[in-house]
């Protein structure tokens, strides 16, 4: 026969995941309550969870601490499990606090206490008003109103995205999404802070971006003459819609007149007569047909 097993006290692991963030006028709390006790084995019953709120810093835990702590109701749960109570700052604006939780498993023992969340409550903080949104060269270019803040968190939506995701931080009270795509529906929040307080997200600012701007105009052109020809270059483009170049061709003093299109960033111009002068200009063209301006215009004389 093996060694006697005694029963479990059943003394719950304490939580080390205790968050508490104001947001608004309320303080959003949150923590997970292991599946565990002290000696290994599952915790079977929860009986009770004290989760509360007092003023005051280190040191911590402390009996002065927990005695002036305002106990705060929460029902129990059947089983371990993540857990979020939210409280009113009503009468705390101002006051540095503390909040912790222990839990009781089944055999009337309490784990000890949490790890604890000490700040300061502020005045609620207001969420940003007036969001806009609007296609932009570069992506969704957002603008909004604010007072009070000192930074903005940005968040966005598809239309095949269940959450907003955050999607960057600002300084200032306007924010261009980079990571935008054409032709895909989004809706914008933000969310501003001072220190460490948050409100509550704005009012969404809902956008389709459509492509409506041309590439850039290329660069670098290059006319040389060569043998029974006048040789191109220019500078290759790299943005990711480029579709093509249009190489744009005036004899003499003429007009200029469209003479190819080609995704190279070189042309060979066969089509030339010896003594004559040409000039030349490129445009560049991308996948929605979004056409730049001319490049400045190079001359050259077949040999």
């Amino acid at each position: 026969m093996g060694d006697p097993q005694y029963p479990s006290p059943q003394i719950p692991l304490e939580s080390h995941d205790l968050v508490a963030v104001e947001r608004g006028n309320r303080i959003l709390i949150t923590f997970t309550i292991p599946a565990r006790t002290t000696d290994g084995v599952l915790l079977r019953r929860i009986d009770a969870v004290d989760l509360r709120i007092g003023t005051g810093t280190a040191p911590f835990p402390s009996k002065e601490w927990a005695d002036q702590a305002k106990a705060l109701d929460i029902e129990p749960p059947e089983k371990p499990q993540a857990i979020t109570r939210s409280i009113s700052i009503a009468g705390l604006e101002g006051k540095t606090v503390t909040i912790a939780e222990r839990t009781m498993g089944g055999r009337h023992h309490y784990s000890a206490w949490s790890n604890p969340a000490t700040f300061d409550v502020l005045p609620p903080v207001a969420p940003p008003t007036g969001l806009t949104a609007k296609s932009g060269p570069t992506g969704v270019e957002l603008k909004w109103n604010a007072e009070g803040a000192t930074s903005y968190r940005i968040f966005r939506k598809a239309d095949d995205e269940k959450t907003p995701a955050f999607v960057g931080d600002s300084p200032a009270t306007a924010f261009t999404d980079h990571g935008s795509g054409y032709d895909t529906h989004y809706e914008y929040y933000v969310q501003a802070l001072h220190d460490k307080a948050e409100s509550e997200v704005s009012e969404p600012a809902g956008i389709t971006p459509v492509d409506i701007f041309p590439p850039a105009v290329p660069s670098g052109l290059a006319a040389t003459p060569g043998i029974n020809s006048i040789e191109l270059s220019w500078e290759r483009n790299t943005e990711s819609d480029f579709r093509a170049y249009i190489v744009y061709r005036a004899v003499d003093n003429g007009p200029f007149e469209k003479l190819a299109e080609t995704d190279s960033p070189v042309y060979s111009d066969q089509a030339v007569k010896s003594g004559t002068s040409y000039r030349y200009a490129i445009s560049a063209v991308d996948q929605k047909n979004n056409k730049s301006a001319m490049t400045p215009p190079v001359e050259a004389a077949a040999p």
